[in-house]
């Protein structure tokens, strides 16, 4: 009756765990599953419980070799796996007896965590980079102003002639272009302060679509779709900081298009999360620029300061959200960002 009792504690406290956990015996089959593992792997309890692991994971899911572990191989680390759309903490112990071995694994949704830590990494990085925009502003704004002002007069004192006074137009355009990239990147590295807001988020994706029809050159080259719920799909966001990042992302993909193309919006509730896709069919982003596309400066564009995209990862950093691309040459991009539904600080 005690050892009954023990089971029974055992197998409750083991129902009642939010981290999962799964023993595989030195023959590969799975013999205890708890309900929180079953969740994280998508999975129900009577798929895995009394099953060679073999049959239900690929040999390398858990980020390792399953039979390399069982075989005394392998004694694999702490690792995260990316499983839909989330990122798991898988926790391995290999256990020996006899001179067999056993594996007990421990899964942890960190997707939040990660996220916190990645935003946290960033703002260092801001921090950083705002500090060096503080002194560069500093010691540039002002020759800029005297360059300026000392071409300004110089135009006006060859108003009658025409070979020289362009040069001096270029001299006080360049300068109005640098002092524009010098206030982007203060306004970067110095963000305001979030005004957040319950927001209806469809309402909000039809009236920056609205907007954007409204300009002739998106309309022109653009025809924009709005996929998801009609209504209802409420988040804790910062209304004009979320408009800015969808109007970014329509207009570069509208100009991305040779032809006329089609920009789909879609919408999509992800348990605590929503999710919001900006596709495109234009000709896609080569891969050699994926890892620079969200870089300050960085533009493929000509005359593109390159901080429309890294602004927009500020702002969903700032959510505490992720942003992401796909692509394929020629078959059209799609950037996808994940934003909590409430936001916590």
């Amino acid at each position: 009756m005690k050892s009954d009792q023990q089971v029974d504690l055992l197998e409750s406290l083991l129902n009642q765990m939010t981290r999962g956990i799964l023993y595989i015996d030195h023959n590969g089959i799975i013999t205890v599953a708890n309900p929180a593992a079953a969740d994280l792997l998508g999975k129900e309890r009577d798929e895995l419980l009394g099953r060679h692991y073999a049959k239900i994971f690929e040999e390398n899911f858990f980020g390792f070799s399953l039979n390399g572990v069982l075989e005394g191989i392998d004694n694999p680390l702490v690792t995260d796996i990316s499983f839909q759309s989330k990122t798991l903490e898988i926790e391995p112990t290999q256990v020996a007896e006899d001179g067999k071995f056993r594996l007990i694994i421990l899964i942890r949704n960190v997707s939040h965590l990660r996220r916190l830590e990645n935003v946290a990494s960033r703002k260092n990085r801001l921090e950083d980079l705002g500090e060096l925009a503080s002194v560069i502003g500093y010691e540039l704004r002002n020759p800029l102003g005297g360059i300026k002002g000392f071409a300004s007069l110089l135009a006006r004192e060859l108003e009658q002639d025409p070979k020289l006074k362009p040069l001096a137009d270029n001299i006080v355009k360049g300068t109005n272009d640098l002092n524009e990239i010098l206030t982007k990147l203060l306004d970067y590295s110095h963000p305001h302060p979030l005004k957040m807001s319950e927001e209806d988020i469809p309402n909000l994706i039809r009236e920056v679509i609205t907007l954007m029809e409204s300009d002739e050159a998106v309309k022109a080259k653009s025809t924009i779709i709005y996929e998801g719920p009609p209504e209802g799909v409420k988040a804790e966001v910062d209304a004009a900081s979320i408009r800015s990042v969808l109007m970014n992302l329509i207009l570069n993909a509208s100009q991305a298009f040779k032809e006329k193309g089609t920009i789909t919006v879609r919408l999509q509730e992800k348990n605590d999360d929503i999710q919001i896709e900006v596709q495109d069919d234009g000709p896609g982003i080569p891969p050699d620029i994926f890892k620079k596309i969200f870089r300050p400066f960085f533009s493929t564009k000509t005359g593109g300061s390159g901080f429309g995209l890294a602004e927009s990862r500020r702002i969903i950093d700032s959510h505490h959200g992720t942003i992401t691309v796909d692509s394929t040459p020629g078959q059209g991009a799609t950037f996808t960002f994940t934003i909590p539904r409430k936001h916590e600080g």
